[in-house]
């Protein structure tokens, strides 16, 4: 592994749902190995999402040390990564927020994590809301403003 302390994130681990999941799977790995007292062979059956961290941190997850380290980089990604709340007409794809996560990952923090909402409501665009800012691009926020203009 990296002697680098932190791991940034693989971007197919969009959302804090996404990361719990991730560490769900790596405590059930680790506490069955545990358990067992045997060391991880290669058939180990992972997700996609912990396959590419691992692939990209360069995890060996045969070694105890290594998953330890692991677990606690996501513990502290975990209370750290900022989170921005995205709001749209209707879900978006999964490209879409791949697109979205590489965009606040390399402009923002590179752990940032998306939690995607859904409100028919806005019309289109998107609300986009962080700890401290809201931006609406809405198609409603839009047409609000522009009341006195189209009743005219």
């Amino acid at each position: 592994m990296k002697s680098d302390p932190t791991i940034v994130l693989h971007v197919s681990i969009v959302s804090p749902v996404d990361l719990g999941r991730i560490q769900r799977e790596l405590y059930s790995i680790d506490s069955h190995f545990q358990a067992r007292d045997i060391s991880v062979d290669n058939r180990v059956r992972t997700s996609a999402e912990l396959d590419n961290l691992i692939k990209s941190s360069g995890v060996d997850l045969s070694s105890k040390q290594q998953r330890q380290t692991l677990i606690q980089q996501l513990q502290f990604v975990r209370r750290t990564a900022p989170t921005v709340r995205m709001i749209f007409s209707k879900q978006p794809g999964n490209r879409e927020l791949s697109m979205l996560v590489k965009w606040f990952r390399e402009f923002g923090h590179p752990n940032t994590l998306i939690e995607a909402g859904v409100d028919p409501s806005i019309g289109g665009g998107c609300i986009v809301k962080t700890s401290t800012k809201k931006f609406d691009f809405s198609y409603a926020r839009l047409l609000s403003e522009k009341h006195l203009t189209l009743s005219v």
